[in-house]
């Protein structure tokens, strides 16, 4: 059996936005915060938490009610290491955003590139969230372009 190389841990701090299409054409921002561990030279996995805004108000509901997303989930990444200060690399967030009356399951996948210490990606974000109308409401599903630049330590 081969020995375990222990690898580092690290933090990741980013703002993102995602300029929506499709049926729900909603464009959002905000923040992440990820806490994780490099498995290999290759690989890593961490925690994520965060805040997104949306750009529309619904004037019946709170502001905070009607335009903010807590996303909580995992976010693993695969590195194609070339050189130790431009590292390409895809990656997968995926998890739950709460309030769970407005938000929903999601998945991000993205495509990025490390330079130094600070990050840029650019995936395809998947949100399914409550629409609320005047006669009621309805799961529906965002999809956007997500834009995503960060810094790690």
């Amino acid at each position: 059996m081969g020995k375990l190389n222990s690898y580092r841990s690290f933090s990741e701090f980013d703002v993102f936005y995602t300029v929506g299409f499709g049926d729900y054409p909603a464009d959002r921002g905000g923040i992440t915060f990820s806490l994780g561990k490099q498995i290999k030279d290759e690989f890593s996995c961490g925690l994520l938490a965060g805040l997104e805004w949306y750009a529309q108000h619904d004037k019946e509901r709170s502001f905070i009610d009607s335009n903010m997303l807590v996303p909580i989930g995992i976010n693993v990444k695969r590195y194609f290491v070339s050189n130790p200060r431009l590292i390409p690399h895809i990656s997968l967030d995926a998890g739950y955003s709460i309030p769970s009356q407005n938000g929903g399951f999601f998945v991000i996948p993205a495509v990025g590139l490390g330079i130094g210490n600070f990050k840029f990606q650019v995936g395809y974000s998947v949100q399914n969230f409550m629409d609320r109308t005047v006669t009621g409401s309805e799961r529906g599903v965002l999809t956007a372009v997500q834009i995503k630049a960060g810094i790690f330590f």
